[in-house]
């Protein structure tokens, strides 16, 4: 297994929580295997925190992925244009951002989880009913929209997600099922758009994925 340079992103990438801690062990599993691991944050609080360099933009985003040499980008949240991305990318899905326009999966007035499968016309209408959104037009431009770009992100790269009901219900959304697995299995997936013909192994425990050559 050669050397990789592999990044990880998220806007508040360190805020305490359980994205923090993945990408931690996941960072720690990388570098015990050899590779160089980036980390990246929007959030100045962060600087100074492990190997983490501050971005303003996704431009600047990118711009550090190409000076760094990237052979992987690790994505923890979305990003608006990820075909702008100058090296191949994955995604971790950690939470509902995939199957419903809020993400929170619950319905405020009946004080329960949702159940739906997503549509446009059903989550509005629960917007409505169940204030499980906000129903200001600029939050609710902001949550369809952002359903709407995890689909398309969903087509340009690799996603994982950290549950098995998670990947359900993105199938049910219309994510195709060859672009998404689940971290629970040894799996080698090839990352077609890689000049380095890398692979993504993801190992038995859901917080070691690492980047290994075909």
């Amino acid at each position: 297994m050669g050397r990789r340079v592999i990044g990880h992103y998220a806007p508040n990438l360190w805020a305490s929580g359980g994205i923090a801690t993945y990408v931690r062990r996941m960072g720690e599993a990388q570098a015990a295997a050899g590779h160089e691991v980036v980390y990246f944050s929007a959030s100045p609080a962060h600087r100074g925190e492990r190997n983490t360099i501050i971005v303003a933009s996704e431009a600047e985003l990118y711009r550090n992925a190409t000076d760094l040499r990237l052979e992987l980008l690790h994505l923890h949240k979305p990003v608006a244009d990820p075909d702008a991305s100058p090296v191949p990318l994955v995604r971790t899905m950690h939470g509902n951002q995939g199957s419903c326009p809020t993400g929170s999966r619950y319905l405020v007035r009946s004080g329960a989880p949702c159940n739906r499968m997503y549509s446009p016309a059903g989550c509005f209408a629960s917007h409505l009913t169940e204030r499980c959104g906000s129903i200001r037009p600029d939050k609710l431009k902001r949550h369809f929209g952002g359903i709407k770009n995890e689909l398309r992100a969903g087509a340009r790269m690799h996603t994982f997600t950290v549950s098995g009901y998670l990947r359900e219900r993105m199938l049910a959304t219309g994510f195709a099922p060859e672009h998404g697995d689940t971290l629970v299995v040894r799996k080698t997936f090839w990352l077609a758009e890689s000049p380095c013909k890398l692979t993504m192994t993801v190992m038995g425990d859901p917080f070691t994925p690492f980047v290994v050559t075909s």
